[in-house]
């Protein structure tokens, strides 16, 4: 639970701290140039999201009982998409009307949810190990097969990243 915390934390800071153009579902990278069509080709309001996992290699004294507040109270944006248990399974975001019916269709990105309801967190159990890792990679490859990921101003960016401003700067000179 507590890594799973700091985890959000750190997700909700860089929401604050690293800003950054969302890519118009209506563009296609080619390259670096890229075009825009007259249709989006993502059903999401932009092709840039970020995709965030947690991967945890034993756990044994894993309890949903651990996360249930967790997921309840947390502003989905800010949850891991995916979590995995290497000697357990995925925690992801389905769709349960969905699974009723049968069908298993995971939400990549649950953030993009507008009706909470009809979505659940669930355990997705495996009983072999290179189940879970296997999974969470084809899901991370889905990830960078969907989305355009730009070129951010690196010099913005680590200034950001690492709060770089005027107040944290001592001039030698002062000295």
């Amino acid at each position: 639970k507590n890594h799973i915390t700091e985890f959000i934390v750190t997700k909700e800071r860089f929401s604050r701290f690293l800003q950054r153009e969302y890519t118009d579902p209506k563009y296609i990278d080619t390259g670096g140039k890229g075009i825009l069509l007259n249709a989006p080709t993502s059903k999401y309001p932009y092709k840039n999201p970020l995709f965030t996992f947690m991967f945890i290699g034993s756990s044994d004294s894993f309890s949903f009982e651990h996360l249930k507040d967790l997921y309840i109270d947390t502003d989905w944006s800010y949850l891991p998409n995916i979590i995995c248990l290497f000697d357990k399974g995925l925690i992801i975001n389905v769709n349960k009307s969905d699974l009723n019916k049968g069908i298993f269709k995971v939400n990549l990105y649950p953030e993009f949810i507008s009706n909470k309801l009809e979505n659940e967190w669930v355990l997705l159990n495996f009983d072999k190990k290179r189940s879970s890792i296997g999974t969470l990679y084809y899901m991370i490859l889905e990830h960078l097969n969907t989305c355009v990921l730009g070129s951010p101003n690196m010099l913005d960016y680590m200034q950001n990243v690492f709060e770089i401003n005027p107040e944290n700067i001592d001039f030698i000179n002062n000295y």
